[in-house]
C-alpha cells in the first residue's frame, strides 16, 4: 500500500505525506523475519535432537556392542596396518543382538573413532590433527548378512605428528653419526564408540608404518653418503702417487 501511494506521488508530482513510514514497516518486516528465522532454527535443532535421542534408543536396544567389530576380520588384504601420508579404508560393522534386521540405523556420526598410540590418543579430525577421517557412509546391506550394518570409513595418518620429534621410525645405524636408517613400526590401538559406548571387546591393534617418503628420503640419504664415500677415495688416490701407482699395478 506503501508503495502504491508513493508511486501514484511520484506520477502526480507531488510530496507524500509520511513518507518515514516506508522506512518504519522496513525495519518492523526485518524484526519479524529474524524472529521467524530463529523460531525455525530452535525447531530443526529440537527435532533433530528428539530424533538423535530416538535413533539412539532403538539403537542400543538392538545392536549388540560386544560382536561388533572395527575392521573386520573378514576383510581380504587387510593386515591392520597403517602406512602414514596414505589413503586407508576399512570398515565399522554393527550386528545385532537378535541375528534380525537392525531396528534402527544409526547415521555416521554417531560412530567416533580413536587412536591410541604410546598413552596418546588422537582423535579424528575432519580438516586438520594427525588422525583425519572421512564421514562414515552405511554400505548396502548384504543379503547373505541381514543383521549386520557395514560402515566405511576413509582414514589418512599424518606422518609429521609421529616421527618429526623423536624420530621413532628413524634407527642410527652406528657408522656415521646423525646418518638414521628404517626402523621397525609403531604400535598402536585403534577403537570405535557408538553414542559414547565402546564396539568390540577391545581395541584392535594396530601397526604404524613409515611412508613410502619417508622411506625414500632414508634410501636417498644412504645413496649419497656411499657417493661421498667413493668420491673421497677417489680423490685420495689422484693426491697421493703411490696409490695410484699400485693401482694401475693391480690393474695390470
Amino acid at each position: 500500500m506503501l508503495y502504491t501511494t508513493r508511486h501514484m506521488h511520484q506520477r502526480r508530482q507531488s510530496e507524500m505525506p509520511h513518507k518515514q513510514r516506508i522506512y518504519h514497516v522496513r525495519k518492523s518486516m526485518a524484526a519479524i523475519k529474524l524472529v521467524l528465522s530463529e523460531r525455525t532454527q530452535e525447531a530443526n535443532i529440537r527435532n533433530k535432537r528428539l530424533q538423535w535421542e530416538r535413533s539412539e534408543r532403538r539403537a542400543l536396544k538392538s545392536i549388540d556392542f560386544e560382536a561388533s567389530t572395527v575392521w573386520p576380520e573378514w576383510i581380504p588384504g587387510s593386515g591392520r596396518e597403517m602406512p602414514l601420508a596414505a589413503y586407508l579404508t576399512f570398515d565399522v560393522v554393527l550386528r545385532t543382538k537378535d541375528g534380525q534386521k537392525p531396528l534402527e540405523k544409526p547415521p555416521g556420526e554417531a560412530i567416533q573413532l580413536k587412536l591410541t598410540c604410546e598413552d596418546r590418543t588422537f582423535p579424528p579430525e575432519a580438516n586438520r590433527g594427525a588422525f583425519k577421517t572421512s564421514k562414515l557412509y552405511l554400505r548396502p546391506q548384504a543379503p547373505s548378512r541381514p543383521s549386520e550394518l557395514n560402515y566405511c570409513c576413509h582414514v589418512t595418518l599424518m606422518g609429521d605428528a609421529f616421527h618429526s620429534d623423536e624420530k621413532r621410525f628413524l634407527v642410527e645405524d652406528g657408522v656415521v653419526p646423525d646418518a638414521y636408517v628404517i626402523g621397525g613400526h609403531i604400535n598402536a590401538e585403534l577403537s570405535a564408540e557408538l553414542y559414547g559406548r565402546p564396539l568390540g571387546k577391545g581395541p584392535v591393534p594396530v601397526k604404524l608404518l613409515p611412508s613410502k617418503r619417508l622411506r625414500r628420503r632414508v634410501e636417498m640419504q644412504m645413496l649419497n653418503r656411499e657417493l661421498s664415500e667413493k668420491l673421497k677415495e677417489r680423490y685420495a688416490m689422484e693426491e697421493d702417487p703411490t696409490l695410484e701407482f699400485e693401482a694401475r699395478a693391480v690393474q695390470a
